[in-house]
């Protein structure tokens, strides 16, 4: 897979939030739990939301980060008015409080960096659920002040 992109492909700059390894490692909570990174990539069609979650699926280049999106199965992105919707299937769904807290750390502070997009809805197999993993609330859509810690 080249890096050269056919002409008049559009690219958009998007800003993506990876867990922060030496956080993770330590514990230490002066730390900051998520690093976000800008990245270059081509729409090829897509919605930007949904590129957006594609690449939080990838390890990131920095080997101080790393993602807890990878062994997940997102089925759905899509926004509507201020609110993203992403829809986990139920597969593989389960994790440390700490996983689920930074799994929705990076997915709020990614989608809401989006100019039209002020809170993210989770849901899973397409319903609404109390939690993602047990451990956080996700019944409403989740702002940045609600998952950041």
């Amino acid at each position: 897979q080249g890096d050269e992109n056919p002409v008049g492909e559009e690219e958009t700059t998007i800003k993506l939030y990876y867990v922060n390894d030496e956080y993770v490692d330590t514990g230490d909570e002066s730390l900051d739990k998520v690093i976000p990174v800008e990245k270059e990539v081509a729409l090829e069609g897509k919605k930007v939301e949904e590129l957006i979650i594609e690449e939080l699926q990838k390890s990131p280049k920095d080997k101080n980060l790393s993602t807890f999106l990878e062994s997940l199965n997102i089925t759905n992105v899509e926004i509507k008015g201020d609110t993203a919707f992403v829809d986990f299937s139920s597969k593989n769904l389960h994790g440390s409080s700490l996983q689920e807290t930074l799994i929705l750390q990076q997915i709020v502070f990614s989608l809401t960096e989006l100019p039209d997009v002020e809170q993210v809805q989770i849901l899973v197999d397409g319903e609404k659920q109390e939690t993602l993993m047990g451990h956080m609330e996700i019944t409403n859509p989740l702002k940045r002040s609600d998952v950041s810690f």
